[in-house]
């Protein structure tokens, strides 16, 4: 033992079996610990150079050190431990009580024991390598960070403690645990042929980079809340054959969910939930995508690119799911949610007879979902997809049908023998006289359409269920009327606004038109605000209000303001005076600044070879002559001949490629170009130089 402190100038040797209890604090350049143990009683010990610990043990309040070799026994620290250079080959490094580590390089892969638990905080400033026959245990209270993230081919355990353990990245080729409710958050890339272990582990799990396991590895979670991705580029790949389960809720934040081979399932009644804030996907690139449960609560949208399988239940809240493959719904899955923000945009499959099936489908902001009830047979698997549009067909036991859309039933697989179809439609399908709608099929899209029965429910928007059952086989499906009181009405084919100067030009065509007897146009300054009407007179639709061809109209607005932005939205009316509003279908536009002068600017390029733009602007209609002079004052071309010219800013609209009137290449030098308006006493002339 010592009474005071210990100061050795150069190095100090341990190399009895003895305990060893310092009375002060020790410091050495070098220090060589082999055998028996030291207690440094709450005192520092110090090693500016090199301790070699292939010994005892040591234990001590706190200490400094330039270099540890640590090859056998422990090294325990209750306060602060600075490590510059770790190289552990064997032995246990470990903290505890209040004691912060603070480790700037390990060197090489550590195959030494690292054992975290006390409530101070733990960093590891470079990039770590964990090694065969090396453990990173972590827990406590303090914080833990590997600034340069961690490539672990062993074993890399977090339990329980609060505050989080956060890694650059993480590279797993051995087994990373968490059992316990400590947070862990990689904030890079997660990889490696490792697995996971989190099966009883309760602390949020969080990869906020791309997420690629690779290998035979299985990554299990628990009921800690498990999150992928924090935006574009987060992605999830499961590579190789790893199997991904989780018995709690998962968030994906990220851009691309790829099956790679892997595979997602769940021990519990979680789901996945993709909530990012860019559009995402899924896509596989080999194996099958398979989700034990589905949440829908990205605004931004989430494309299937390949055909993906739910087992539990398929929520919408918020954001569409477009399946350019198909999203198939095993027997006892089930739809909750579903409107016009967030729906099924293409094809949608629900396999079995158990229960309800309901396809929550829409397109373009309309939301008609398809529910299939009473429904009997062999293993079916019902495909439905909706469209918008006219599907062309005629009506033949009822006199009218939609033109406005239609539905495709498929069966995928096995058979069926019976069931009834549940249509629902919205403000754009015409509905005026609810119980007269009817379920009307055809065999193909452009055939005859025979009713099924029913009797809508609620106008304009309500719902129709079939009473005769569509048996055996599914074909194309549509609305139809027993009457015509049910305009089924008019579809617009394109509406397109465009910003004048001091006007705003509105074309708009119908696909079809269903006794229509014109159009209102209406405007408003906010997109949800009060829409005033802007023609007194009706502009009329088509003779006789029918039609099934294409026709095109148009309205000048001429009482806008300049700069200013409106909305704008067409309304039909029908025979009887019955108004249809589409609020999906509103166009924004800002109005364009009216030029206040005649002005004339600097041709570009100049100067030039071997064309040139000029930029002009003027403030009335009236007649415009640009013509090209050269050096001597002779006239060369005429770019623009009293050519009658709107108000207007015209920016690059005419040029001249240096030829003359003759289409001959004129000679390089100095050329005048001349703006002349006619009707109001204007002229400028300007300089400019073409080169050869």
């Amino acid at each position: 033992s010592s009474a005071g402190a210990v100061v050795v100038s150069g190095t100090l040797t341990k190399q009895n079996s003895g305990a060893f209890s310092a009375g002060g604090t020790i410091n050495a350049v070098n220090f060589n610990h082999t055998a028996g143990n030291i207690d440094m009683a709450g005192n520092t010990l110090t090693v500016s150079g090199t301790l070699n610990n292939s010994g005892g043990d040591i234990s001590g309040a706190a200490y400094s050190i330039g270099s540890l070799n640590l090859s056998s026994g422990q090294i325990s620290g209750t306060a602060q431990v600075a490590i510059t250079t770790f190289t552990g080959s064997g032995g246990t490094l470990s903290t505890s009580g209040i004691g912060y580590l603070n480790v700037t390089t390990v060197s090489g892969a550590n195959t030494a024991t690292i054992n975290i638990a006390g409530s101070g905080a733990t960093v590891f400033t470079n990039a770590v390598t964990n090694g065969s026959g090396g453990t990173i245990v972590i827990s406590g209270n303090g914080t833990a960070g590997f600034s340069g993230g961690l490539t672990n081919g062993d074993a890399f355990t977090v339990n329980s403690g609060s505050n989080a353990v956060t890694l650059a990245s993480l590279a797993n080729n051995g087994t990373f645990t968490s059992n316990g409710n400590k947070p862990v958050i990689v904030s890079g890339t997660y990889s490696g042929t490792g697995s996971i272990a989190g099966d009883t582990g309760t602390g949020a799990v969080t990869f906020n980079g791309a997420f690629n396991p690779t290998g035979t590895g299985t990554l299990v979670f628990g009921s800690q809340a498990l999150t992928f991705g924090n935006g574009a580029g987060d992605d999830v790949t499961l590579g190789g054959t790893t199997a991904l389960t989780a018995s709690s809720n998962t968030t994906f934040g990220g851009t691309d969910f790829e099956f790679a081979g892997g595979s997602l399932t769940n021990t519990g009644s979680g789901v996945i939930t993709f909530a990012g804030t860019d559009a995402q996907t899924v896509t596989v690139s080999s194996g099958s995508a398979t989700f034990p449960g589905l949440t829908m609560a990205n605004s931004t949208g989430l494309t299937l690119n390949q055909t993906a399988t739910v087992n539990g239940t398929l929520t919408l809240t918020s954001g569409n799911i477009t399946t350019t493959g198909v999203l198939q719904l095993t027997d006892n899955a089930s739809v909750s949610g579903g409107g016009t923000g967030s729906y099924i945009n293409g094809p949608m499959e629900h396999a079995g007879t158990t229960g309800d099936k309901n396809y929550p489908l829409g397109k373009a902001g309309h939301y008609r979902p398809v529910t299939v009830s009473g429904l009997a047979g062999s293993s079916p698997i019902l495909r439905f997809e909706m469209f918008n549009g006219d599907p062309g067909g005629t009506a033949g036991d009822v006199p009218v049908i939609s033109v406005v859309r239609w539905w495709e039933g498929q069966i995928s697989g096995g058979t069926i023998s019976a069931g009834y179809i549940d249509l629902t439609y919205g403000d754009n399908d015409g509905v005026t006289a609810a119980a007269d709608v009817v379920v009307v099929r055809s065999a193909t899209v452009n055939g005859t359409y025979n009713s099924l029965g029913g009797s809508g429910v609620g106008a304009p928007s309500g719902h129709v269920t079939s009473t005769t059952s569509f048996g055996a086989t599914l074909d194309f499906f549509t609305l139809g009327s027993t009457t015509t009181d049910n305009a089924l009405p008019v579809e617009l084919a394109s509406f397109e606004v465009e910003a004048g100067y001091g006007k705003v030009n509105l074309n708009w065509k119908t696909a079809s038109e269903i006794n229509n007897a014109g159009f209102y146009v209406k405007r408003s300054l906010e997109e949800d605000g009060n829409f005033i009407q802007l023609n007194s007179t009706i502009i009329s639709g088509v003779e006789g209000g029918n039609s099934n061809k294409e026709h095109s109209y148009s309205y000048v607005d001429n009482t806008v303001e300049e700069e200013t932005v409106y909305f704008y939205k067409i309304v039909s009316v029908d025979m009887d005076g019955t108004v249809h509003e589409d609020a999906s279908n509103v166009l924004e536009v800002e109005t364009k600044r009216v030029p206040r002068v005649f002005s004339l600017n600097q041709n570009y390029p100049n100067p030039f070879n071997p064309a040139t733009f000029f930029n002009f602007s003027i403030p009335r209609d009236g007649k415009v002559s640009l013509v090209i002079y050269n050096a001597l004052g002779q006239e060369v071309k005429r770019i623009l001949d009293s050519k009658q010219l709107a108000i207007g800013e015209y920016k690059g609209v005419y040029s001249w490629d240096g030829t003359n009137k003759y289409g001959q290449t004129v000679s390089s030098g100095i050329y005048f170009f001349r703006l002349i308006s006619h009707n109001y006493n204007y002229h400028k002339t300007m300089k400019m130089m073409f080169l050869k």
